[in-house]
């Protein structure tokens, strides 16, 4: 009898009756999205960028020093380099992450934007030249450092094929 009330306490102690107790697995696993926006300042006369970022944390194990995801959003740019062009248009791609709290991040992706030559040229009879010149695609290429607090705030900075970037954002 003794043996019996024993063997149900224990059992009774041991398991997780009424949930109180969180699985280990989903108390470690980190937010899965972030939103980001970022921007690359003028230096000069060459790059500005501004962008509207998405991030979906694909290995996001807070125990791990290596997470993965993908990216994604909307991009304004402004180039001089070779020639002259701004478009506004979308970008994609992924990013690594170093590190546990503080990161060190590589984006890698492209950039698709309607280009728009900033120079008007007048043909004659008084028309002009809109200055379209079609859909151009720029590769996105970055290193950089990235923060994550426990209060959910991304900071982002580093340098990339847009530029030197700043970014903050907010995981969800």
């Amino acid at each position: 009898m003794i043996s019996r009330l024993l063997l149900i306490g224990f059992c009774l102690l041991s398991c997780n009756l009424f949930g109180q107790i969180e699985d280990e697995s989903q108390k470690k696993e980190a937010k899965k999205f972030a939103v980001v926006v970022n921007h690359s300042p003028r230096v000069g006369d060459n790059f500005v960028a501004t962008s509207l970022e998405c991030e979906f944390r694909l290995i996001r194990d807070p125990n791990k020093i290596f997470n993965m995801g993908f990216m994604g959003g909307a991009q304004y740019v402004d180039f001089d380099f070779l020639s002259s062009s701004e478009g506004i248009g979308g970008f994609g791609g992924s990013y690594f992450l170093l590190g546990k709290v503080h990161f060190f991040e590589v984006d890698l992706g492209m950039i698709y934007y309607y280009d728009r030559d900033p120079y008007v040229e007048y043909i004659f009879g008084g028309a002009s030249n809109d200055g379209f010149t079609g859909y151009t695609w720029w590769p996105l290429l970055s290193v950089g450092y990235r923060y994550e607090s426990h209060n959910n705030l991304v900071f982002k900075t580093g340098v990339s094929s847009v530029g030197f970037f700043g970014g903050l954002g907010v995981k969800f």
